[in-house]
C-alpha cells in the first residue's frame, strides 16, 4: 500500500550512503522494486563496499607472493656472484647436467643487464611489489591504485620471462631451475593482482597515469612515504 511505499522512500532518503539503491541497467534509480520492471536489477554501491575489502586482500596475497620471488631472486644473486669470483656455489638447486645448469645460464651474456645481473635486477623489482603491495594492503584509499601499478609492474616481469625463456632455450640451449620458478611467481603476480583489481585491461591501462601521480609524496598523500620507504 502507500505506507509501506513511503517507508521504502524514507529508508532510501535515510540510509542512502550505508544500503545500496536498486537502479536498472540502464543506469536509472528506483526507490521500489515493481512487479512491472523487466529491466535487470543490479546493486549500485554493493560492489563499491565490496571491492576495497576484496582489493585489500589480494593484495595480502601479493604481498606473499612477493616475498617468495624476493627470496628467489636473492638466492639467485649468490651463484652469478660465485661465478664472478671463479666459484660454482649455489647447490643442487643450481643443477649442473646440460638440459638444467643456472650456472651457464646466469654466467652467460644474457644473465646481466647494464652490468648488473639480472637477479640483482629481481630483487629491486620484487622490492616495489612488496612495497605496492603493502600500500594496497594497509589502505582501502590506496588499493586500487597500488594494484593498477601492480598489474603494470607483474605484465612486465611476464613479458620479460617470455623473452629471457626463448632465450634459455634456443640461445643458451639449457634452463636455470631457479628462474623458471620465479618465472612461475612472476604469472602468479599478475594473476593475483588481476583478479584483485576487477578491472579490463584497457581501464588499467588508462589508469596508470593517475596511479603514479599518487605515489608522488605530499602533505595530502603522507602513504605515498610508505611506498618510497620501501
Amino acid at each position: 500500500g502507500k505506507s509501506s511505499t513511503i517507508a521504502l522512500m524514507i529508508a532510501s532518503h535515510f540510509l542512502r550512503d550505508t544500503i545500496p539503491l536498486f537502479e536498472t541497467s540502464s543506469g536509472s534509480e528506483i526507490g521500489m522494486v515493481s512487479p512491472n520492471v523487466t529491466s535487470r536489477l543490479t546493486l549500485r554501491r554493493g560492489s563499491d563496499v565490496i571491492a576495497p575489502v576484496n582489493q585489500q586482500r589480494g593484495a595480502f596475497v601479493c604481498l606473499l607472493v612477493g616475498l617468495i620471488g624476493l627470496g628467489l631472486a636473492g638466492y639467485l644473486v649468490v651463484p652469478h656472484l660465485g661465478l664472478l669470483r671463479g666459484e660454482l656455489i649455489g647447490g643442487a638447486a643450481c643443477g649442473g647436467g646440460p638440459a638444467f645448469n643456472c650456472h651457464l645460464v646466469t654466467g652467460s651474456a644474457w644473465g646481466s643487464f647494464l652490468g648488473v645481473p639480472l637477479a640483482l635486477w629481481g630483487t629491486v623489482g620484487y622490492v616495489a611489489v612488496i612495497a605496492l603491495a603493502l600500500l594496497a594492503w594497509q589502505s582501502a584509499e590506496w588499493a586500487s591504485q597500488a594494484l593498477t601499478l601492480l598489474v603494470l609492474l607483474a605484465t612486465a616481469f611476464v613479458a620479460i620471462d617470455l623473452l629471457l625463456l626463448g632465450v634459455m632455450a634456443f640461445v643458451i640451449r639449457s634452463f636455470c631451475a631457479l628462474c623458471l620458478s620465479t618465472y612461475a611467481v612472476n604469472l602468479a603476480l599478475l594473476v593475483v593482482a588481476k583478479r584483485a583489481l576487477r578491472r579490463p585491461w584497457s581501464e588499467s591501462v588508462r589508469g596508470v597515469g593517475t596511479a603514479l601521480s599518487a605515489l608522488v609524496p605530499s602533505s595530502r598523500r603522507p602513504a605515498a612515504w610508505l611506498f618510497w620507504g620501501m
